[in-house]
C-alpha cells in the first residue's frame, strides 16, 4: 500500500513523526479485495467497481453484513482484522447502530467488535480504515462486516481490502493522508470547518483523534466544525493516535483579522439616552448587528 499525504488549502504545516515501512504480512483472509466477487464471503453486499481503495472492485452496502470463516488458526497468537471503509454522502439519518466490524468465535459468540462507525464520527467521502485486535481461544472465527443498525438509517457505503492478519511484534507510527479544511485564514467570526484522515501501514489504523485549536478550544473526532470569535495566529494542532498508542501531530497556523465592530441599539423600554423607573424589575430588549453569541444585561 502507498503510504502518501495530501494536504488540501492548508498553509504553514508542520509534521511531526516517523514513517517506517514493513512487508506485509499473510492474509488469511480469501479475496478480501472482492476481486472475484463474493468468493469466499457469504451475506450481504453488492459488488461494485464506483468507489475502490485497491484494484478495481469493492462491496457496496446499504444494509447486512458479509462473512468469512477462516480455520486453523494458532490460539497462542495475537491476530489483527481491518478494513478500508468508504462512506457516501448519500449516508443519511440516525439511528443506533452503524457500520460494524466484528470478529466472532465459530459458534457466533464475539471475540472483538467496532460499531457504531457513522457520517457522524468519521469522515465521508473519503477512504478510512478501521482496525481490531484480537486474541482467540478458538481455531476458527467468523469476520463480518458491514451495517448493523436501526432502520431509520439510510445507508451507502463501500468496503474494500479486507485483512486478517499475525499481529507483528513492532508497531509503525500513523501518518495523516488528508487533512481537508474549507479555509486557513478570515475575518471573525470565522467558522472552520474540515476532515481528518489518518493513514497507517499495513498493520495499524487511526482510531482517535485530538484537536487543539490553539485559542483555548478542544475537541475529538475526524470532522472538524469550530468557530473563532477572536483575531490572532492561532496554532491549531492535529494529533491522530493508532490502535496502539503510537502517535503523530500536525500544526496549521489559522490567521484570524480583526473582529468587526459590535453594535446594540436598545428598543425596549426606551430608546431614550436615559430611563427611569420605580420597578424592581424591567424587561430590556433591542437589536445587535456584529459578531455572533449571545447579549447579557450586567448592573
Amino acid at each position: 500500500m502507498n503510504n502518501k499525504f495530501l494536504l488540501k488549502n492548508a498553509l504553514h504545516l508542520l509534521v511531526i513523526c516517523v514513517l517506517s515501512f514493513s512487508v506485509s504480512a499473510q492474509n488469511l483472509l480469501l479475496n478480501g479485495g472482492f476481486e472475484n466477487g463474493h468468493s469466499g464471503w457469504g451475506g450481504a453486499g453488492e459488488i461494485s467497481g464506483a468507489a475502490v481503495f485497491e484494484g478495481e472492485k469493492s462491496l457496496h452496502f446499504n444494509f447486512g453484513m458479509a462473512d468469512q470463516v477462516i480455520y486453523d488458526l494458532d490460539t497462542s497468537l495475537t491476530y489483527k482484522v481491518s478494513a478500508w471503509i468508504f462512506i457516501t454522502n448519500q449516508f443519511t439519518r440516525d439511528y443506533w447502530g452503524g457500520i460494524n466490524l466484528s470478529v466472532l468465535t465459530y459458534n457466533w459468540q464475539d471475540v472483538v467488535q467496532i460499531a457504531a462507525i457513522t457520517p457522524y464520527n468519521h469522515p465521508v467521502e473519503q477512504w478510512f480504515q478501521v482496525i481490531a485486535t484480537y486474541k482467540t481461544t478458538s481455531d476458527a472465527i467468523r469476520v463480518q462486516v458491514g451495517m448493523f443498525g436501526g432502520q431509520g438509517w439510510n445507508a451507502d457505503f463501500y468496503v474494500d481490502d479486507v485483512r486478517c492478519f499475525i499481529k507483528p511484534s513492532q508497531n509503525n507510527p500513523p501518518h495523516f493522508e488528508n487533512i481537508q479544511l474549507n479555509a486557513t485564514s478570515g475575518g471573525a467570526p470565522f467558522h472552520l470547518t474540515g476532515q481528518i484522515t489518518g493513514g497507517d501501514d499495513f498493520f495499524g489504523s487511526v482510531v482517535q483523534t485530538h484537536l487543539d485549536f490553539g485559542d483555548g478550544g478542544i475537541s475529538n473526532g475526524f470532522n472538524i466544525d469550530y468557530t473563532y470569535f477572536t483575531a490572532g495566529q492561532f496554532p491549531f494542532k492535529i494529533i491522530i493516535i493508532d490502535d496502539e498508542g503510537a502517535t503523530c501531530d500536525s500544526t496549521i497556523v489559522i490567521d484570524i483579522a480583526g473582529n468587526p465592530d459590535v453594535f446594540i441599539n436598545i428598543l425596549q423600554p426606551t430608546v431614550q439616552t436615559e430611563f427611569h423607573t420605580n420597578s424592581s424589575e424591567i424587561n430590556i430588549s433591542g437589536e445587535r448587528s456584529g459578531l455572533q453569541g449571545q447579549v447579557f444585561w450586567i448592573n
